[in-house]
C-alpha cells in the first residue's frame, strides 16, 4: 500500500500536473493539497483554468522511459547502474520500451485524448564503440539500435489499436550538449569533434535508413 500510494503521488506531481490541466481543466484535489502542504502552490487566478484548457492542434510527447520507486527507503531503486545487464542497458536505464505503448494509452484512455499525437523525443545515450575496419572508421552501437527497435514496436502497436500518432521524432540525430551532462551522454546517431570536424555516422544511423526504407507503419 506504501509503494501504491508514493506511485501515485509521484504521478500527481508530474506528468499529471500538467495533462490534467490542458484536458480537464484543473489540478486533482490530492495535488493541489499536496502542493499546499508543501508550499508548492502558485497563486490561481480566476479564470486561469479556462485559458489553459483550450482546443490543441496536436499533443507533443516526449518518452524516454518509466520512472520505479520504493516507499522503502532502504531500497536504493535509482541505483541503476549496479544491475546492468539483463533487463537493464548498459548506462544503467531500464530497458522498457513498454512505457511508450503506456503513455499513449493513459493519454487517449485517461485524457480523452484525440486530438494527433507526435513522439517529439525518444532515444537512448549508449557507449559507442569507434574503431577501424578495412580501413574505414566505423562507430557501433548495438544498444541504442536495440532500444530503437523495441520502442518502434510497442508505438506500432499502439497505432494499430487506435492511438493517433503522425509522427515520430529521434533524440537525436547529432551528438550534442546535454544539459547538466554535457558531453558525458552521447545521444546521437552520428557525431563530430567537440569544436568542429567531420561528422561519422554511427550504425544507428545507417539502421535507420534501412527502416525507413522499409518501414511498415
Amino acid at each position: 500500500p506504501e509503494d501504491v500510494a508514493l506511485a501515485e503521488r509521484e504521478n500527481e506531481k508530474a506528468y499529471r500536473s500538467y495533462l490534467r490541466p490542458l484536458f480537464k481543466g484543473g489540478y486533482s484535489p490530492a495535488l493541489t493539497q499536496w502542493m499546499e502542504d508543501n508550499h508548492y502552490l502558485p497563486p490561481i487566478l480566476e479564470g486561469d483554468f479556462e485559458k489553459i484548457r483550450q482546443p490543441l492542434d496536436f499533443f507533443g510527447l516526449n518518452c524516454y522511459n518509466r520512472v520505479v520507486d520504493c516507499a522503502d527507503p532502504s531500497v536504493n531503486v535509482r541505483q541503476k547502474t549496479e544491475h546492468a545487464g539483463g533487463n537493464f542497458l548498459d548506462n544503467g536505464t531500464e530497458y522498457y520500451p513498454q512505457a511508450i505503448y503506456d503513455a499513449l494509452h493513459i493519454l487517449k484512455e485517461q485524457y480523452g485524448v484525440t486530438i494527433p499525437i507526435y513522439i517529439t523525443e525518444n532515444g537512448t545515450h549508449a557507449p559507442d564503440e569507434r574503431i577501424v575496419e578495412n580501413g574505414v572508421e566505423v562507430i557501433h552501437d548495438p544498444v541504442r539500435i536495440r532500444y530503437f527497435q523495441g520502442f518502434l514496436e510497442w508505438l506500432s502497436m499502439a497505432m494499430a489499436e487506435g492511438v493517433d500518432v503522425r509522427g515520430y521524432f529521434a533524440w537525436t540525430l547529432l551528438d550534442n550538449f546535454e544539459w547538466t551532462a554535457g558531453y558525458g551522454t552521447r545521444f546521437g546517431m552520428a557525431t563530430a569533434p567537440v569544436g568542429g570536424g567531420d561528422i561519422l555516422l554511427k550504425d544507428s544511423a545507417y539502421w535507420w535508413q534501412e527502416f525507413l526504407k522499409n518501414k511498415k507503419i
